[in-house]
C-alpha cells in the first residue's frame, strides 16, 4: 500500500466532486480531543492518508464517491 499524504489526497479528489466530505474529531476515553496526534486512515483497505490531528483534535477532510469503510490508526 502506497502512504499518501492527506494533502495529496486532497488534490487528486477535488478534481472531481465528491459526494462524501467529513473531518473527524480524535478523542481520548474521556472526550479530550487528541491536539497534533499522527494518524493514518486507511480507505477502503486501499489507501493509507497520514496526517496530525489539528489544535481541535480534527482530521483532514476525507472525500469519497460512495459510502466508503474508513479505519483510522492513531499513534499514541
Amino acid at each position: 500500500m502506497r502512504k499518501v499524504t492527506s494533502s495529496e489526497y486532497a488534490s487528486n479528489v477535488s478534481k472531481h466532486a465528491a459526494q462524501y466530505d467529513e473531518k473527524f474529531t480524535l478523542h481520548d476515553s474521556e472526550a479530550r480531543p487528541l491536539v497534533d496526534a499522527r494518524y493514518k486512515i486507511v480507505v477502503d483497505g486501499k489507501r493509507g492518508i497520514t496526517g496530525s490531528a489539528s489544535a481541535h483534535g480534527q482530521s483532514e477532510h476525507i472525500r469519497t464517491d460512495a459510502a466508503t469503510k474508513l479505519v483510522f490508526q492513531v499513534e499514541q
